[in-house]
């Protein structure tokens, strides 16, 4: 899968940056509306995945908050189990209708200022047409690999998604080798969402326990979303106000820079990004191990099991990060790109940031799996704060990088880079400094 994220790098953004300018700067726009779309059922994605780690783990029922105690070797809780399986289907089938609507409307008014400025209005508006199904499709298919991942079936669940990873990366470079432009990345996109939905459902199928009762009722459907919902809405509101900022550093940057700077800021994120989801792997294929210790109170498997894989996590990162840094002028350069990555020295503080990014969303990852949501007000005030001091600074003064780059960085510095770190090696019975250094638990 890290070698798939890095596929995407070398082979695809080598042909977008090749787009002219301005089809590059409308992409990233596009781009930046769907991060919207894994955040737009509210965080129920991450509560159906702990919860179904929690029925595996044995847990006698899910609460608001919190765990319920539970045995060291439970046998899985099948009743619950089909019950969050239950309350998933119903949820995201009309979510994702809702999501089609909504996005739909706000993501027209959006395209609408930025789409005469491409080299093709009429293309510009075909590839959101394609981007908003592929949205919507992908937000309702994509809670069956999310129940595969929750049973810690992870390896076939990787398997999923890298095959239809690894199909959308090869139809989106024909389609760009073959003159597709802007629509290319997004309609292969949709034939991996529909992939992906038909055999994560066969999958888990086969290996789901069989039903012990009679499928859940709309009552218990209900009752089970109110429980899920508490922690729900906080998860939601946290990735929701990411998924705002990072949009609305978008929008001011096209307003600030034009469409064709929008791309060298665009690119420079996605190149942060990449190396980002390509470290966090090391600790992401173990969220369900994790939960399922959770549910038994295990601490000490719980050390032993994230200790190492935070270093590899954090190794990772830097190596790519360097690489990027050191090799990313240059690469650019000799595919020749139309755009460059962020002048220095702000091209590498924001790599540095996103660092930083990475840890807080560790430790605030690892507090979630014990049924709460300790982060969501702090991390969403940091990003609507960060977005009105950059929208301000650019009004007030002539707008530069470093607006974009530092501002972020130093409202996190207040708060979040020390403090979660702190708060979440404590909630392992350990220091930080234990953690990262001590073999001893």
């Amino acid at each position: 899968m890290s070698g798939l994220r890095l596929g995407f790098g070398l082979f695809l953004l080598p042909l977008i940056v090749r787009m002219p300018r301005n089809d590059q700067g409308f992409y990233q726009i596009l781009m930046a509306l769907l991060t919207a779309v894994p955040i737009l059922d509210m965080g129920l994605s991450t509560a159906v995945e702990r919860g179904v780690s929690y029925a595996m783990g044995g847990a006698r029922d899910l609460q608001a908050f919190g765990v319920h105690d539970q045995t060291t070797h439970a046998a899985p809780n099948v009743s619950l189990l089909w019950k969050i399986i239950g309350a998933a289907r119903a949820y995201y089938a009309l979510l994702a209708l809702a999501a089609f609507a909504g996005l739909g409307l706000i993501g027209s008014l959006i395209v609408a200022r930025s789409a005469g400025d491409t080299t093709s209005a009429q293309t510009a508006w075909l590839a959101w047409g394609i981007a908003l199904v592929n949205a919507g499709l992908e937000l309702y298919s994509g809670w069956w690999n999310v129940v595969l991942r929750g049973m810690n079936r992870v390896l076939e669940s990787a398997r999923i998604v890298f095959f239809c990873h690894g199909l959308k990366l090869i139809l989106a470079c024909l389609l760009l080798l073959n003159g597709g432009g802007l629509i290319s990345v997004f309609a292969a996109g949709l034939v991996s969402s529909f992939l992906i939905r038909t055999l994560s459902r066969r999958t888990c199928l086969r290996h789901l326990p069989a039903p012990t009762e009679v499928p859940p009722t709309r009552e218990e459907i209900r009752s089970l979303l109110r429980r899920l919902w508490p922690n729900s809405w906080r998860a939601g509101m946290q990735l929701m106000s990411a998924s705002f900022a990072a949009i609305c550093y978008q929008a001011i940057c096209r307003e600030s820079f034009g469409l064709g700077a929008n791309a060298q800021y665009g690119l420079s994120i996605n190149v942060a990004t990449l190396a980002s989801a390509v470290a966090a792997v090391w600790v992401n294929v173990k969220w369900p191990v994790v939960g399922q210790l959770r549910a038994r109170q295990d601490f000490t498997g719980l050390l032993h099991l994230l200790r190492p894989r935070f270093w590899y996590q954090a190794g990772t990162f830097t190596l790519l990060a360097l690489g990027a840094a050191v090799l990313g002028p240059f690469l650019l350069e000799w595919v020749g790109a139309k755009t460059q990555l962020l002048p220095r020295p702000w091209f590498p503080l924001l790599m540095v940031a996103v660092f930083l990014d990475l840890q807080v969303a560790f430790w605030t990852s690892l507090l979630a799996t014990e049924n709460r949501i300790p982060s969501a007000w702090p991390l969403t005030l940091t990003h609507l704060t960060s977005v009105t001091l950059v929208f301000t600074l650019c009004r007030v003064f002539t707008p530069d990088w470093w607006m974009f780059v530092v501002t972020p960085f130093s409202v996190n510095l207040l708060f979040n880079y020390w403090y979660w770190p702190m708060e979440g090696a404590r909630n392992l019975r350990t220091s930080w400094r234990r953690f990262a250094f001590s073999r001893a638990a």
